[in-house]
């Protein structure tokens, strides 16, 4: 095992280099939103979340998180040795279609074991694509098995299979139902309804305010770390932080994702559960509760503006609105409610009752206030001060839930320890896997997701001279390599680019970082994939991948792309020497380069054009066609030239992105000793 040991910190170093080059990162970020909606911060926040766990484990770490440890025993050359081990089954959800399976995936592949990994089907293209990478960092590819399935067959497979260990990341529901199934041979890291406190002391209000957004709304509550119950204590409640949560909630839009589609509860399930609080004796309507406008979410998903209701305290210990007030909603909706120091021991009470004791955040810097709670509650994580949250990132800390013997973590050590009990291999033979896939239907039909159409595989089976294009969440897809036959009667393509071309183009054709991008923008898909068809290849090659042709940029995407380069040329030779420029120009140029875009895109905007917002309310219509390239440009042109309204516009639409102006706050410092408030 020793040399394997080695061999993983090197594939952990290659990997976490690989996911620190920009384009490398900005193509999983963009993979992520197109299947898991969230805001372009929040994907990439998932990326630069996976690299740290990498780096973590680059060199020796492996073989020291191997260690085991003897005791002596009482009789003579008889020694007790402990020994980690692997798991051998990995399930992981949608929320998270890199993250988690990443950290599971390579916790297991440490420790020796030949895991099989399912990830939900609607986002497994994200894993497909790393374990791409993954493979071409050194992964051996008959270390992993990867299978893409419906519940049932992975069900199937489990039952058959009867692997020694499974981690389940998931719902609780499925969680009880393998924890049968499988005779307790399970981990389970499942969902969370998970609460926090604001104390008796009140200090940073607009920071605690944007927490408790980020805490509820983030990922449109799709976290099962989401903030869920708000206690305030009295005294918080005479300040303005409900209505500046509020004003922040308000914010958040479908067009930057900010806000999206819930994919595990219906828009009508979660306002039929507002509408039930809102029977409970002196509830109320905090703010949402209403249905998103303007968009075309299919109706099986949830679009609903971020809610909170408030509940009054005592009416939440009653038994019959308990279970109804502590229900968790996967969705952008959370309870608020009061407290007063003579109530601490009833919320106490509360706290205990709940179920699921994921992750909770204690908001105070009393030390007896926060002694008191954390001495008498049970939770996997358990965030304190003034600056605590709900949410975090699971490489740099244990967790998972407390108070189950089943309970699993993610991403620490101790976790991997934990989770990982013997040593065995996967006992998953060709016949077992050839007869759980038998039988299971084709569909032509695209699947009803926003990402519809974008990712689709070809499988052509020669013995029965098919043809069928289907898309990944519909079939039982089961490529392994342990199932030889099975891969050499598919020839398969990707219809997309695949993540090797990105990491041979980023590594050998690199540019100079101040040149404009290919492809400064998202392109639309909706008139690029339909034309897309394999290319004529010989029938008696071996090969597996079957190019496609009929690449075309749609015209629009095309004068956009040319737009944003021509206006990035424009503003790098002018911005050689910030000191000379002029206010008047910059502003009328940025003014153009605006106005031409909206001419391509057809945007109507309803303000003169001599107006002082008018800057501003061209970026907030449009800037989801600037270019990153351009972006950083600009932002260094106002932050010079001090346009705060324009840095304003910039910030709050997320068209600015850590990696093309990291030094924001830096350079605002320098210039004003200020950090606007959209910064702070």
């Amino acid at each position: 095992m020793g040399p394997r040991y080695l061999m993983y910190g090197d594939i952990s170093t290659k990997a976490a280099h690989m996911l620190s080059l920009p384009k490398v990162s900005d193509f999983f970020t963009r993979l992520i939103q197109r299947v898991s909606p969230k805001s372009y911060q929040q994907a990439f926040g998932e990326v630069y979340v996976t690299q740290k766990f990498l780096e973590n484990f680059c060199g020796d770490q492996v073989r020291f998180l191997a260690r085991s440890f003897a005791v002596p025993e009482i009789i003579l050359d008889n020694k007790v040795m402990v020994f980690v081990g692997p798991m051998v089954a990995i399930i992981t959800p949608f929320n998270f279609p890199l993250e988690i399976p990443v950290l599971q995936l390579m916790g297991a592949l440490y420790m020796g074991n030949k895991p099989v990994l399912k990830v939900d089907s609607k986002v497994s293209i994200v894993m497909e694509q790393m374990l791409r990478l993954l493979h071409t960092c050194g992964l051996p590819v008959e270390d992993v098995d990867f299978i893409n399935s419906d519940g049932k067959t992975m069900n199937k497979l489990l039952l058959e299979a009867n692997p020694r260990m499974t981690l389940f990341t998931g719902s609780s529901r499925v969680a009880e139902k393998l924890a049968l199934d499988l005779k307790g041979r399970v981990k389970l890291e499942d969902a969370g309804f998970d609460w926090k406190i604001l104390g008796p002391d009140v200090h940073q209000e607009d920071y605690t305010a944007w927490v408790c957004d980020q805490d509820a709304y983030a990922c449109s509550g799709q976290k099962c770390s989401a903030q869920s119950l708000l206690f305030m204590h009295e005294n918080w409640s005479k300040t303005s932080l409900l209505s500046k949560l509020k004003d922040l909630a308000e914010r958040r839009k479908l067009t930057d994702l900010t806000i999206g589609p819930v994919l595990t509860v219906t828009t009508d399930s979660m306002l039929e559960h507002v509408n039930k609080l809102l029977e409970i004796p002196g509830s109320k309507l905090l703010f949402g509760g209403r249905p998103l406008e303007d968009h075309s979410i299919p109706s099986i998903y949830g679009a609903i503006k971020p809610t909170a209701v408030y509940v009054p305290l005592e009416e939440i210990m009653k038994d019959n609105n308990f279970e109804l007030v502590t229900k968790e909603i996967f969705g952008p909706f959370q309870i608020i409610t009061d407290y007063k120091n003579s109530q601490l021991s009833v919320v106490l009470d509360a706290l205990e009752r709940m179920h699921n004791h994921l992750t909770a955040a204690v908001v105070s810097n009393d030390p007896l206030f926060v002694q008191e709670v954390i001495g008498k509650t049970v939770n996997g994580t358990t965030y304190a001060g003034l600056r605590a949250r709900t949410t975090g990132a699971p490489q740099n800390h244990w967790f998972g839930p407390a108070g189950d013997p089943r309970g699993a973590g993610i991403g620490t050590p101790e976790a991997i320890k934990l989770n990982i009990l013997r040593i065995a291999p996967v006992p998953v033979s060709e016949k077992q896997l050839l007869c759980i896939c038998k039988g299971n239907t084709v569909y032509n039909d695209p699947f009803p997701y926003l990402a519809r159409s974008l990712w689709r595989w070809n499988f052509g089976y020669r013995h029965m001279t098919l043809q069928l294009l289907i898309t990944i969440s519909d079939p039982c897809v089961a490529l392994t390599s342990t199932v030889a036959s099975v891969a050499n009667m598919l020839n398969l393509a990707i219809s997309t680019m695949t993540l090797l071309e990105v990491i041979k183009d980023a590594s050998i054709n690199s540019k100079p970082l101040d040149l404009p991008l290919d492809y400064p923008i998202v392109l639309n898909p909706d008139s690029i994939l339909p034309n897309l068809k394999p290319k004529d290849i010989d029938e008696s090659s071996s090969s597996l991948i079957k190019p496609l042709i009929g690449w075309n940029v749609p015209p629009t995407d095309a004068e956009i792309t040319d737009i944003n380069k021509k206006f990035f040329t424009q503003l790098n030779a002018k911005f050689m020497n910030t000191n000379n420029l002029d206010k008047g120009e910059f502003i009328s140029s940025l003014k153009s380069y605006l106005e031409n875009i909206r001419d391509k895109v057809g945007v109507v905007i309803e303000v003169d054009t001599s107006s002082s917002d008018y800057n501003r309310i061209l970026i907030d219509k449009l800037g989801t066609f600037v270019g990153k390239d351009v972006a950083g440009l600009v932002l260094n042109g106002c932050v010079s030239l001090e346009i705060w309204d324009v840095i304003e516009a910039l910030i709050v639409n997320v068209t600015i992105e850590h990696s093309c102006y990291s030094n924001l706050i830096t350079k605002l410092v320098e210039k004003r000793g200020l950090i606007c408030s959209v910064c702070a």
